[in-house]
């Protein structure tokens, strides 16, 4: 969300330059990763030069908002985004004019999740080479405990098959899944226990302003599809809304099988 303060500069024996849809100048994904990671917004003062043609010439920063890079994200969105009717002057020509404003970017609108950390959630289950259960656990973060019947039901669903099949050659297997909301580094936990049978990632997406998610599969290898899928939308994520997202409100799940040998 975003607010602005117009004050339109004129030049003696002239009509200054008037605006656009202004409205459309600025957009919530052009506020920098840093600037989105600290939670803050600011106010940027601005000046522009408006050419003959009503395009932007140059913008300069007036008055600063503490950010440099939020700043120098007001300048660049103008010079891309402004339009104008030129300056005129007492005969009605179009000539060079000045015009002054300035837009106070609030701080994102973020869903609360995003203040939670990276979690690791694991369901560790041991097999004969039969494929029948031997035990069955849980890792992780704060893991709820699960019974027998729990891991029965897994080797009933879509990954029973599987994991059945190479029960021959593995005896214990994890089955993780990582996620990590935007401004933390994801963690190297996928990484740490055998043979890595089937990998996906996902990233979901969180446009600040309507705070809605789409949700689209960026990685995957092995026998992903046994995996299932986390992602309720994923069809609605589109090409343009990957471009559009906001590389600071990003949230990243990763899911995978792995396997200690026999």
């Amino acid at each position: 969300m975003l607010t602005s303060a117009l004050i339109a500069v004129s030049v003696a024996a002239q009509i200054p330059p008037k605006a656009i849809e202004r409205e459309y100048w600025f957009e919530q994904g052009d506020v920098p990763a840093d600037v989105v990671r600290a939670r803050k917004g600011g106010v940027v003062g601005f000046e522009i030069q408006v050419g003959e043609t009503g395009k932007p010439t140059s913008c300069r920063v007036t008055a600063t908002s503490g950010f440099p890079s939020l700043d120098e994200a007001t300048c660049a969105a103008v010079m891309s985004r402004a339009n104008f009717e030129p300056a005129r002057n007492e005969q009605g020509g179009p000539v060079l004019g000045a015009y002054r404003s300035k837009v106070t970017w609030q701080p994102p609108i973020i869903d609360k999740k995003v203040h939670e950390g990276p979690t690791l959630l694991v369901t560790r289950l041991t097999l004969n080479p039969d494929g029948t259960l031997v035990e069955c656990g849980t890792e992780g973060d704060d893991p709820d405990p699960v019974t027998s019947r729990d891991c029965e039901r897994i080797l009933k669903g879509e990954k029973g098959p599987y994991l059945k099949e190479m029960a021959a050659g593995y005896s214990t297997f994890r089955i993780a899944s990582a996620r990590t909301p935007p401004m933390y580094q994801p963690r190297p936990a996928l990484k740490s226990w055998g043979d890595r049978l089937a990998y996906r990632s996902e990233v979901e997406v969180m446009n600040t302003e309507k705070v809605t998610f789409s949700c689209f599969t960026s990685q995957s290898d092995g026998r992903a599809d046994v995996l299932g899928s986390a992602c309720a939308d994923q069809a609605k994520a589109s090409k343009s809304d990957i471009r559009r997202a906001h590389v600071g409100i990003r949230f990243l799940t990763e899911f995978a099988i792995f396997a200690v040998k026999r």
